[in-house]
């Protein structure tokens, strides 16, 4: 008798935490369907030098999100507010459009770095809600996913 595990993981980073999130989702383990980003920046260096779209990226920088969201084959959802002046919007919008399954990301106006993501903003919690129920790739890993146990 054989039994499959059915292993669904959603990972989610909110700031720093979201370059360690993209590298871990661009190496696609096994039962990742889907990825929130709240408040991601492109790569170290973009942040610090403002230039979130710059094409290169340099060998010195160990934060690099711009080069590992192509490699993401699930569905991501990027959440950023519009005030935010610790990482700029222009940043999260950059990583939505490289996400080649990016849905549609929540960008909130009026909210900062903080508020994005402290319980201020209910429009966050929403939207995180309606990607996991409605836009994560529930059947990603069927095909891909050998965790079987036999019973004998």
């Amino acid at each position: 008798l054989f039994y499959t595990l059915c292993i669904q993981i959603i990972l989610l980073g909110y700031s720093i935490g979201t370059a360690a999130v993209a590298d871990l989702a661009a190496s696609n383990p096994d039962g990742l369907i889907g990825v929130v980003l709240v408040a991601p920046f492109t790569s170290g260096l973009r942040l610090f030098g403002k230039k979130p779209k710059e094409e290169s990226t340099s060998r010195l920088d160990r934060f690099t999100t711009y080069d590992k969201v192509p490699k993401i084959t699930v569905p991501v959802l990027v959440c950023h507010g519009g005030a935010d002046e610790a990482i700029p919007v222009e940043h999260g919008l950059e990583i939505a459009k490289r996400a080649p399954r990016a849905v549609s990301p929540l960008i909130i106006h009026g909210a900062d770095h903080m508020s994005i993501f402290n319980g201020r903003y209910l429009q966050t919690f929403r939207r995180i809600r309606r990607f996991l129920e409605e836009e994560v790739d529930l059947d990603h890993d069927n095909e891909n996913n050998n965790n079987s146990v036999k019973e004998g």
